[in-house]
């Protein structure tokens, strides 16, 4: 997933907070945070969340591809 697709999944959290949209899930996490550390099994791999400016919010967002899922934080 490139930026432009996560820019584009953050503005549909932020305006209708979708859960989901596709096969993609999205998980809101603490606020603050800009490495989410995902658990799958007995394995954990980080997530590096990057930062995104939406209607004058901001929100750090990263992805893994191996739950298909977009976590979202959110920094103002």
């Amino acid at each position: 997933m490139n930026q432009i697709d996560k820019l584009k999944l953050v503005e549909q959290f932020s305006r209708k907070s979708d859960l989901a949209v596709g096969q993609t899930k999205i998980t809101r996490v603490s606020d603050f945070i800009s490495v989410y550390i995902e658990t799958i099994g007995d394995i954990g791999h980080s997530v590096y969340l990057d930062e995104y400016k939406v209607d004058g919010m901001t929100y750090n967002a990263g992805y893994s591809s191996r739950s298909d899922t977009l976590y979202i934080s959110q920094t103002s």
